[in-house]
């Protein structure tokens, strides 16, 4: 292939690129504008964020447990040691 051919060749899949972006962003449509209360009023009722919220509450139930176990633990291993 001679280097005009390569030119070409390069310059033909440019163009067909081009033509590729220029249908993708022809066919993009923009979101819907949405307010903060009407996204609140959709996550109410979103399955995945009620399970979601769910776990969060279990995880940060289990994390204040262990914390005050630990602290426990530790006042009376304080008092232990300092008899």
């Amino acid at each position: 292939m001679t280097s005009d051919d390569q030119e070409k060749h390069h310059h033909h899949h440019r163009l067909q690129n081009s033509s590729d972006e220029n249908s993708i962003l022809h066919s993009y449509k923009t979101r819907q504008r949405m307010n903060i209360s009407s996204i609140v009023t959709k996550d109410e009722n979103d399955k995945s964020l009620i399970h979601y919220k769910r776990l969060n509450s279990i995880e940060q139930i289990r994390n204040l447990y262990s914390t005050i176990k630990e602290e426990t633990y530790r006042i009376q291993l304080g008092i232990s040691c300092s008899m």
